[in-house]
């Protein structure tokens, strides 16, 4: 989601969940995402202007997220981070609130660049597939992604693997298939 920060000058960059029970529960028919005074959506990454954080990508089974993090002006990161769960009450309560960012401080730099983008996580979610910009030119990559048992901790196992050599169109959207 995008906004901006209260002296309305710097572009704040969200990360949000939204409830589809919530839109389809509440009592006001035509919910708009941004209109009126009702929201079900939950935060998952913090308001900052320090960080933009983009093109999110959940894990097959809903307990990761894979998501593009604008570092500086000229740096980008895949990064991989939990969910929290239970995070789609209705109504939202400020502590669900809480309890849905305390996984972000939690995120994990998996690989960096120039430009990284458009995410995608493998059928088993053990790899995230994502296209980089090196040499020149826009290519797709593999990144094995591991967890660690005991911290929680996400890393990259190995080195990424270019699937692609001689460049690719960097709006495309990847998917897998069997």
């Amino acid at each position: 989601r995008y906004s901006y920060d209260s002296s309305r000058t710097q572009q704040v960059i969200q990360i949000f969940l939204i409830d589809a029970n919530g839109i389809v529960n509440h009592p006001d028919a035509g919910f708009q995402p941004g209109v009126g005074l009702y929201d079900p959506a939950v935060a998952l990454t913090p308001p900052t202007t320090s960080a933009q954080n983009l093109m999110p990508a959940f894990s097959p089974d809903g307990n990761q997220l894979a998501y593009i993090r604008r570092i500086d002006t000229s740096h980008m990161g895949l990064y991989v981070m939990p969910v929290a769960g239970n995070i789609t009450a209705f109504p939202i309560t400020s502590t669900e609130q809480k309890e849905a960012l305390q996984p972000y401080a939690k995120s994990s730099l998996i690989v960096e660049g120039q430009y990284v983008s458009q995410p995608v996580w493998s059928p088993d979610g053990k790899q995230v597939a994502y296209i980089s910009y090196d040499n020149n030119e826009f290519n797709i990559w593999l990144a094995n992604v591991q967890v660690d048992a005991k911290t929680g901790a996400y890393s990259l196992k190995g080195n990424p693997v270019p699937l692609t050599s001689g460049g690719v169109d960097a709006e495309s959207r990847l998917a897998w298939t069997n």
